[in-house]
């Protein structure tokens, strides 16, 4: 585990993660990290309440997430992932 702010600074200057994970209920920090990524990446963002599988992996096929091309970033993705059994990410 990282402190967000320590990954923010470096996002620039460094190599983005395939997988990142934050949890939180500070709105401005939320802002802040996706207004730094998408000073270097392409940012899709969706709705985990929203989200059905098929369209997540839609997106994952598409946006190629994993060649850095574009962040999908997931609001409230716990409403996503939690609806999901036997779903599995991992970093490539």
């Amino acid at each position: 585990m990282i402190n967000l702010l320590e990954y923010q600074k470096n996002l620039g200057k460094g190599q983005i993660k395939a997988v990142n994970l934050l949890h939180g209920e500070e709105e401005y920090l939320v802002k802040s990290f996706l207004d730094k990524l998408r000073g270097v990446i392409p940012v899709r963002i969706l709705w985990g309440d929203e989200l059905s599988l098929e369209d997540f992996v839609g997106f994952i096929g598409t946006t190629g997430m994993f060649a850095k091309s574009e962040a999908l970033f997931i609001y409230m993705a716990e409403e996503f992932f939690k609806g999901q059994k036997g779903l599995f990410l991992c970093g490539l």
